[in-house]
C-alpha cells in the first residue's frame, strides 16, 4: 500500500503539521505500507490523505477525485477553531466564508477522520455527512515521553528563570483563540508564579484583535512573570520544568499540547471545554472557565503535592488510549476499507 500524506507547509508548527508528520513517521514501521509526506501528486499512491484544508488543497483535491484516486482528509479544520485566529477572522462575515469552503472541502474525500468525537459533531453541524465520518484520534509517541532534569535545568538557565520560581506552562501557537487574554489576565492573579507561553508567534498584523494583541505582547515584556517565548525547539526541557500545564483554549478539535502533557505527567488546568469531557475535574485535572477560577487552580495543585500526583496519575492512566502505537492500526483499517470500498 501506498500512502501520499499532504499538509500544507504553511501550517508548520501547527497541530495540524505536527499530526501529518506524525502519522507519516509510524506508517513507515508498518509493514508493507510506503509513505510520503507532500510526495508527488502525479505519482502513483494507493490513498491521497489530506491533513490539511487551504483553497491550494481544495483544487488539488478535486484535481485527484477528477481523475479517479482515492483521496481521506483529516477534519482538523473547523469553522469553530477558525475564529478568532488570524486576522478578521472574528467577524461575521469571516465565519460565514470559511464554514461555505470547508462544507466544499469536505464534500469531495470519500472518507473524512474526526479527531475525537467532539471534532466529529462538529463536523456533522457543518454539513458534513455522518456515514462518510470515522474517529481516528491523533496520537503521542508515549513510550518515548522521557522528563529530563538536565533539559528542565538547561531550558530554566536559559531563560533566565529562577531555580525556585513555579511554573505554568502553555503549549500552542499564539492566537486568541488559544486564550491568551484568560492567561494573561490569570497571570497577572498569580505574582508568585511564572507563566511561560511556548508557540509561534506571528506578526500581530496577522492575528485576528490585531491591535489588542500587539499591546499584550508589548505588556508581557514589562511582566516580571508573564513570558511568550515564541517557537521552543527543545519543547522536552519547557515540558519537564514546568510544574502545572496551563490551557486556557476556547477551541480545539482535540489537543494534541496537553496529550504530550499528560504523557510528561504534568498537572494540567484546562478551560472547561466539551472537548475535554474525557478528563474529570478533580479525578485527571482542573477545570475552569474564568480568570479566577484558574488562578485558584493553579495555586491549590502548587500547593498540594499530593493532588498534583493524583490527577497526573489518573490522567496518565487515560492517555494510554492516545499512544501512537495503537492510533495507527486504526488509521490503517480507514485505509484498508478505503481500499476494499474502490475494488
Amino acid at each position: 500500500m501506498r500512502i501520499n500524506i499532504i499538509v500544507n507547509e504553511a501550517t508548520y508548527a501547527s497541530g495540524v503539521f505536527t499530526s501529518a508528520r506524525t502519522f507519516a513517521r509510524m506508517l513507515e514501521e508498518e509493514e508493507g505500507i510506503k509513505v510520503e509526506l507532500n510526495g508527488s501528486l502525479r505519482g502513483h499512491f494507493d490513498i491521497f490523505h489530506f491533513h490539511s484544508a487551504t483553497p491550494g488543497d481544495f483544487f488539488r483535491l478535486r484535481a485527484l477525485k477528477k481523475a479517479g484516486h482515492r483521496v481521506i482528509a483529516h477534519g482538523h479544520t473547523t469553522p469553530e477553531d477558525f475564529y478568532d485566529s488570524f486576522f478578521q477572522t472574528h467577524t461575521s462575515l469571516a465565519i460565514a466564508t470559511v464554514r461555505r469552503f470547508l462544507r466544499s472541502f469536505y464534500a469531495l474525500p470519500d472518507t473524512v477522520i474526526a479527531v475525537s468525537p467532539y471534532n466529529r459533531d462538529v463536523l456533522i453541524r457543518n454539513g458534513v455527512a455522518a456515514e462518510r465520518l470515522v474517529v481516528v484520534p491523533n496520537g503521542i509517541f508515549l513510550n518515548q515521553i522521557s522528563p529530563s532534569e538536565e533539559r528542565a535545568k538547561k531550558f530554566r538557565n536559559h531563560f533566565r528563570i529562577p531555580e525556585i520560581a513555579p511554573i505554568a506552562l502553555c503549549v500552542g501557537i499564539w492566537l486568541p483563540r488559544k486564550g491568551i487574554y484568560d492567561f494573561a489576565a490569570t497571570a497577572d492573579l498569580c505574582p508568585g508564579v511564572c507563566f511561560l507561553w511556548a508557540g509561534k508567534i506571528y506578526p500581530p498584523g496577522m492575528l485576528a484583535r490585531s491591535f489588542s494583541m500587539w499591546k499584550k505582547l508589548r505588556s508581557a515584556n514589562k511582566t516580571a512573570n508573564m513570558r511568550f517565548l515564541n517557537y521552543v525547539p527543545d519543547i522536552i526541557g519547557a515540558f519537564s520544568a514546568a510544574d502545572v500545564f496551563f490551557y486556557p483554549t476556547q477551541e480545539e478539535n482535540q489537543g494534541i499540547a496537553l496529550l504530550e502533557a499528560i504523557g510528561y505527567k504534568i498537572p494540567c488546568v484546562v478551560r472547561d471545554i466539551g472537548v475535554f469531557d474525557w478528563l474529570s475535574h478533580g479525578t485527571d485535572c482542573l477545570k475552569g472557565k474564568a480568570p479566577e477560577e484558574f488562578k485558584d487552580n493553579i495555586l491549590s495543585l502548587l500547593n498540594d503535592e499530593p493532588k498534583r500526583s493524583e490527577l497526573s496519575t489518573s490522567a496518565y492512566s487515560k492517555v494510554k488510549q492516545f499512544d501512537m502505537r495503537n492510533i495507527v492500526k486504526q488509521l490503517v483499517a480507514v485505509y484498508n476499507r478505503a481500499i476494499d470500498l474502490t475494488t
